[in-house]
């Protein structure tokens, strides 16, 4: 690298004889032409300068005072040249049939939906629950047969049922967070007024084949049942679930709110 004194006037005359004997790296994004040849400004600038540490905006500003033509990421002018950018490897082909094995898993659990009771409209027109346990536990609404013929679910979980059902209540207008409460409650506002009927069911209590208990203490041991309870509803060829795939344990996300 070139190296001038402090306060050397810059010309481009000095940019021109600094850059002589030198190769231009990969532009990777900025460029100067400087006679035909392209250069990354920060390093045009530097090898002028003699500065270890250049920024981009000044080396631009600067070699376009100089009337040094700046651009880029644009296609070069016929006959300019540019430094070839390093090959890439060719990525391997993956083929799974080379993959060792190592272990398999197998997973069994067992629950038992409970019905809690009918869901109405209170006198405010909004939705009114039966009675729920203040504990954790996987929930579902019952929508009844459609115009399809077909069983309409929507199925949750919360680490305080009642308490989850208080947000889908409350949910009462649209907001950029809580957008599955809100989605819930218009369904079930509409759905109620137009005289339908909603019957919601809990599970409280899960267990795997060996009898130990699934921990619905622990977000995961919930979503574990909640999950396998709509992929089954999934799989039932007279059931529409209104769930989405974002609504199954959905973290960081602009629903993550309407989690619990």
């Amino acid at each position: 690298m070139n190296t001038h004194e402090p306060g050397l006037l810059i010309t481009a005359a000095l940019i021109r004889a600094s850059l002589a004997g030198n190769m231009p790296s990969v532009v990777q994004k900025h460029w100067v032409e400087v006679d035909g040849i392209r250069w990354p400004v920060t390093q045009a600038f530097a090898l002028a300068t003699g500065e270890p540490s250049v920024k981009s905006n000044r080396a631009r500003r600067e070699l376009q005072r100089l009337g040094f033509v700046v651009g880029q990421d644009a296609q070069p002018s016929p006959g300019t040249w540019i430094a070839p950018r390093p090959s890439k490897p060719a990525a391997r082909a993956f083929d799974q049939k080379t993959l060792e094995a190592q272990d398999s898993s197998e997973l069994t659990f067992r629950y038992t939906w409970q019905c809690a009771g009918s869901m109405v409209l209170d006198a405010k027109g909004y939705p009114s629950f039966p009675s729920l346990p203040s504990a954790p536990g996987i929930y579902r609404f019952d929508f009844g047969i459609d115009g399809d013929g077909l069983r309409v679910v929507y199925i949750g979980e919360g680490k305080n049922v009642a308490n989850r059902a208080m947000q889908y209540r409350n949910a009462k207008v649209d907001r950029k967070r809580a957008l599955t409460s809100r989605r819930l409650h218009r369904a079930m506002v509409e759905h109620l007024q137009a005289g339908g009927e909603i019957e919601m069911s809990v599970v409280l209590a899960a267990h795997f084949a060996d009898g130990s208990i699934v921990n619905f203490g622990q977000k995961s041991g919930r979503l574990l049942v909640e999950s396998g309870a709509v992929v089954l509803a999934q799989l039932d060829p007279v059931v529409r679930v209104l769930n989405v795939d974002r609504d199954l344990g959905s973290v960081g996300t602009a629903d993550s709110e309407d989690r619990e």
